[in-house]
């Protein structure tokens, strides 16, 4: 058949998601395939009639980089000098993007076939009108193929061409403003508080320590959807289960089994709840599917659809060491798990980079600790996170 009218469009496509994201590119052709012994040339061409054009809102999701500054003089708004530099935050920004697409009709010759045939042909691409000659082109083309032409002599496939309208615009900031909130940059959105030390907020932590953040890097996400949840420094639960202590210490019985070495005996775990988040913004894309007729064309396009939830974490650090080991030891661990996880470039970070943030304890903790029993140690940070429903 050599006739093709429909067309499938997919903006799960990393190159269509890049062409989106891209501010320096308006404009994208989703070019047909040329079919083997053919050829196709710019004029022979023909866009679509009525309904000419659809336009599509698409959202897709931005993760932006914060750099957290300590020890900044002036307001937080209006810093005179950055302070010293602790950690990145990484949060997701979900933005859109107005598109308008249309369809343009292209014909393809076979190769070696006369000047004449292809004239015929370009004249049957532009004279063909649906209200004159109904909506069965196949029929009317064979009809009017003549002497010259065969149905086997071209193809006509659909050209669809993506056109930006207008720049990107912010879809929701809510884990942005959820950062700059905890860090007392704007309101206050999330409830974070500090439990390793009593009743002691972000916030408060944030002003004490002359916070200030700045925007330093963004990058396209390309894999949108639910994160995976990584075992080894994650439990998803159910509510209340971020602060249920038999969940809690299940999770790290999985955990320390897992990872502790094996001529280190029995070991006992310890933890402490280091900050917790009431209200924490996560973000995916799903994907839809819709039918969207352009002229003669049906165009199968799959659209995007954000997907918000509200989740609460709670971060623990831990330790664990051998069973052997004397309570006086047990008591200096819990001392450096203290001080360890109350620096900067742990708490400063942990609510959005909780990797950056492990990364930091794990060598602060280990340096306060007796070197004897350093190969037997294992701290690290959990997050409980309470997770409903997309």
């Amino acid at each position: 058949m050599p006739i093709f009218f429909d067309a499938t469009i997919s903006f799960d496509d990393p190159d269509l998601k890049r062409f989106i994201y891209n501010t320096a590119q308006d404009r994208r052709v989703i070019e047909p395939p040329t079919p083997p012994g053919f050829t196709h040339n710019p004029a022979d061409r023909r866009p679509s009639g009525p309904p000419q054009s659809e336009r599509l809102p698409v959202t897709y999701l931005v993760e932006e980089h914060w750099q957290l500054y300590e020890g900044s003089s002036g307001t937080p708004q209006n810093p005179s000098q950055d302070g010293a530099s602790v950690g990145i935050h990484r949060v997701t920004v979900a933005y859109g993007q107005d598109l308008e697409m249309t369809a343009e009709y292209w014909l393809f010759f076979r190769d070696g076939i006369s000047d004449a045939a292809i004239d015929h042909g370009l004249d049957l691409l532009s004279r063909y009108d649906p209200d004159a000659h109904g909506e069965d082109v196949e029929a009317w083309v064979a009809a009017n193929l003549g002497p010259l032409l065969t149905m086997d002599d071209f193809v006509l496939d659909t050209a669809i061409t993506l056109q930006k309208r207008g720049s990107r615009y912010e879809v929701d900031t809510s884990q942005r403003d959820a950062l700059l909130g905890m860090h007392a940059q704007d309101d206050d959105t999330v409830g974070a508080d500090i439990s390793i030390v009593g009743d002691y907020s972000m916030r408060t932590w944030s002003t004490e320590h002359g916070v200030t953040l700045k925007p330093i890097h963004e990058e396209l996400i390309i894999d949108d959807g639910e994160a995976p949840t990584n075992p080894m420094t994650t439990e998803v639960v159910t509510q209340g289960g971020a602060n249920d202590p038999a969940k809690v210490n299940a999770a790290l019985d999985r955990i320390v089994a897992a990872l502790k070495p094996v001529d280190c005996g029995v070991m006992n775990h310890h933890q402490l709840k280091l900050l917790s988040l009431a209200a924490w913004p996560e973000f995916k894309i799903e994907w839809v599917r819709h039918r969207i007729r352009i002229g003669c064309s049906w165009i199968t396009v799959t659209l995007p659809v954000l997907r918000v939830r509200i989740a609460k974490l709670v971060f623990y650090v831990y330790f664990a060491m051998p069973q052997s080991v004397g309570q006086l030891i047990f008591r200096i661990a819990e001392t450096c798990a203290v001080r360890s996880a109350l620096a900067s470039a742990v708490i400063g970070i942990v609510a959005s980079n909780p990797a950056a943030a492990t990364a930091s304890f794990t060598p602060l903790f280990r340096r306060c600790m007796e070197r004897e029993i350093i190969r037997c140690l294992h701290p690290g940070i959990l997050l409980m996170k309470e997770a409903p429903a997309w």
